[in-house]
């Protein structure tokens, strides 16, 4: 079954452009994923950053489908009705705890493969 995807921001510059390969860290709550790319000679490095993570995923490029890929190919995307989201959620109340409101997004990156994140929210930027 087809994910439903909300487009939210697409990056600036297109992700077969990476120098090299994504540097993706999580501490505390913050998920960040820095790339760097190539712009007609310029290095261009962005960093991508999901707060308010409460579960998170990656995918190489060979473990993604073509639902991972479909409106989340350089895209940073919000997975709506979210079976994923809904189990965390679930989860966190049955144990007694408020996670705030929260989100399922996804990113596909050329050759890097696909990120996810449930998270409250998610900014881009120079690195």
């Amino acid at each position: 079954m087809s994910k439903r995807k909300l487009e939210l921001a697409t990056l600036e510059i297109a992700s077969t452009n990476l120098t090299g390969p994504v540097i993706m860290t999580f501490s505390g709550r913050v998920l960040e994923l820095l790339i760097e790319q190539d712009d007609d000679g310029s290095r261009v490095k962005t960093r991508i950053a999901f707060d308010n993570v409460r579960a998170h995923s990656h995918r190489a490029e060979g473990a993604s489908t073509a639902d991972d890929v479909e409106g989340s190919y350089d895209i940073i995307s919000e997975v709506v009705d979210s079976p994923w989201l809904a189990e965390v959620v679930d989860l966190a109340r049955s144990r007694g705890f408020d996670l705030g409101e929260l989100h399922h997004y996804m990113l596909y990156l050329d050759s890097e493969g696909t990120f996810e994140a449930i998270a409250g929210s998610w900014t881009v930027g120079p690195a």
